[in-house]
């Protein structure tokens, strides 16, 4: 009898040992998954940031680089809307007499405005590729 009930403990203890290794693995293997999860989040986020590196202008008159998001300068409308300059002059113009500002005193404003403009309808006056660029930027 005591052999049996030795062997019924050597069962049991190992039983519990079993038990206890499969809860050990399952913790884990749910923090592996939440490791995996969170790789799987930054990769996508370099992918994101590698599409928008691949995205991005080279102003060859300043070596700057610029995104849509830089623009700030008539030269930078100029670049990504591919207006002339008399265009942008007429744009700034307008935006003058629609908000009251002073062309020449309140030109930083009315830039301001402008380039907000173009933002906010960038399908229509971007140029195709930086329309694309501001749209993953958006992402």
């Amino acid at each position: 009898m005591r052999e049996f009930k030795a062997d019924v403990n050597d069962i049991v203890t190992e039983f519990e040992v079993a038990k206890l290794e499969e809860e050990r693995l399952a913790r884990h293997e749910e923090q592996l998954h939440i490791i995996l999860n969170a790789l799987e989040c930054i990769a996508g986020s370099i992918k994101i940031l590698d599409t928008r590196l691949n995205l991005l202008f080279f102003n060859e008159e300043n070596g700057l680089t610029k995104t849509v998001e830089d623009m700030e300068w008539e030269e930078d409308i100029v670049t990504f809307c591919g207006w002339s300059m008399e265009k942008v002059q007429d744009e700034i113009h307008e935006m003058a007499i629609e908000t009251g500002w002073h062309e020449d005193d309140d030109r930083q404003e009315i830039l301001e405005s402008l380039i907000a403009t173009i933002l906010d309808n960038a399908k229509d006056m971007l140029l195709p590729k930086y329309y694309k660029q501001w749209i993953i930027s958006q992402a």
